[in-house]
């Protein structure tokens, strides 16, 4: 977050920054915690109905792609991230 910024604002500008789309934000859908090296992040994701466009990656990531339930084994993800949105209803959604 950037000073003076509210949650809302903040969620909305790193969507649009990450992944150039504008959307709709909802409610808080869990929160993660990575603690190391010297560090303590707290993360606090959110359902977010995403504006119309085309997703293109920010400059802090080498892509983007739309993935269904089937497509998670393949792909490079974080640490914990499978069974993060298993426990918190997100695979439930995908197809």
């Amino acid at each position: 977050m950037e000073a003076g910024e509210g949650l809302a604002e903040a969620v909305l500008r790193e969507l649009a920054e990450e992944t150039g789309l504008g959307g709709t934000l909802g409610a808080l859908c869990g929160v993660a915690e990575r603690i190391g090296d010297g560090r303590h992040y707290v993360i606090l994701d959110f359902w977010v109905e995403p504006g119309p466009g085309e997703a293109a990656a920010g400059d802090d990531a080498d892509a983007v792609t739309w993935a269904a339930r089937s497509d998670l084994a393949g792909l490079d993800l974080v640490w914990r991230l499978t069974e993060f949105l298993a426990d918190h209803g997100v695979l439930d959604r995908l197809a």
